[in-house]
């Protein structure tokens, strides 16, 4: 098993990537190429929670983390309307940056999905700290 610290680390910073990398695509100047770009969202969205998985394989989590997970997919989907609504506001103020608000909402939307993925490994890892050895001397093999 990796270190929780490390695992941690990495899987924030592939959340991070693959919201920055759905901000990108949602701000693309390309016209008429709106469904273009929803298809390459949800094929991120499928590649980062893949990829998610993949980091967490063999971590299994609690029946409450199961139940809950579906209350964090609706706050991610909250997220990211808060975000969109925040750039059409900030595009009310500020008439220069109008058209920030998908990347906001995407962004907000990829980091909601990847922090509720993440909290639901992450919740069947107390059991499993039972067996890990925080001595930091090297195993024995």
């Amino acid at each position: 098993m990796k270190r929780p610290v490390s695992l941690n680390r990495n899987v924030r910073g592939l959340i991070l990537e693959f919201a920055l990398g759905a901000a990108i695509v949602a701000l693309l100047p390309i016209p008429h190429a709106f469904w273009f770009k929803l298809l390459a969202l949800i094929a991120l969205m499928g590649l980062m929670t893949r990829g998610l998985m993949g980091l967490w394989r063999g971590h299994r989590p609690d029946a409450l983390a199961k139940l809950s997970f579906g209350f964090s997919l609706a706050g991610a989907g909250l997220l990211g309307l808060a975000g969109w609504l925040g750039g059409i506001w900030l595009g009310i103020i500020f008439p220069w940056l109008a058209g920030l608000g998908p990347g906001f909402a995407a962004f907000a939307l990829f980091w909601g999905l990847g922090q509720a993925i993440n909290h639901y490994y992450l919740s069947g890892l107390p059991k499993l700290l039972t067996d890990f050895d925080f001595s930091g001397e090297p195993d024995e093999t």
